[in-house]
């Protein structure tokens, strides 16, 4: 029973972490070039993805959980225009800019669970713009253990994107905001 508790403790702060992470991105996009944070998380391992512009956080737990093979969301609405999902972009209103998913893989005596950080083209329908939050490492794309998760708002970029389909398209100007990650 004691190893159960330490186990949902264990689970617990780390969904925490993840979601501060979450939120402490977007808040320093928000914020304008230069701004810059950093976030504290003890995990197995921690990934940046730079080609599907995602973080991900997994732990090992010392018992089984359930079997979650697809993803799902522990904050964050709608899931278009994800890493694992279809759509070219998702629309303000109906998703969120940011999500925290989750999946665990179970094995006979343990349990793997993954959370993913990430961000994804946001299409106001009103103003016709496209918005997303750009993560990229600028360095090291693994590390283990405590690790000190810093970003910094590099600035904003625009460029000319046709979104093929629906509600958003034809529309031809994205803006991103670039977030630098280091992982130390």
């Amino acid at each position: 029973m004691l190893e159960k508790r330490q186990v949902e403790q264990e689970v617990t702060t780390t969904e925490e972490d993840v979601l501060n992470l979450r939120e402490e991105i977007e808040s320093v996009s928000q914020r304008g070039s230069g701004a810059s944070s950093s976030v504290s998380i003890d995990a197995d391992t921690i990934t940046v993805n730079n080609e599907d512009e995602y973080i991900q956080i997994t732990n090992q737990l010392d018992q089984s959980a359930e079997q979650g093979f697809t993803w799902s969301l522990l904050d964050g609405q709608g899931y278009q225009n994800l890493s694992w999902t279809t759509g070219v972009a998702a629309i303000e209103g109906e998703d969120t800019p940011g999500v925290v998913a989750f999946r665990s893989v179970a094995g006979e005596d343990s349990s793997e669970i993954t959370y993913r950080v990430e961000f994804r083209n946001l299409c106001s329908e009103s103003s016709g713009e496209v918005s997303k939050v750009d993560i990229e490492s600028d360095g090291q794309t693994r590390a283990s253990g405590s690790t000190e998760i810093t970003f910094t708002n590099d600035g904003e970029e625009v460029s000319n994107t046709v979104i093929p389909d629906g509600a958003c398209e034809g529309r031809t100007t994205r803006t991103s905001t670039q977030i630098g990650i280091q992982l130390g």
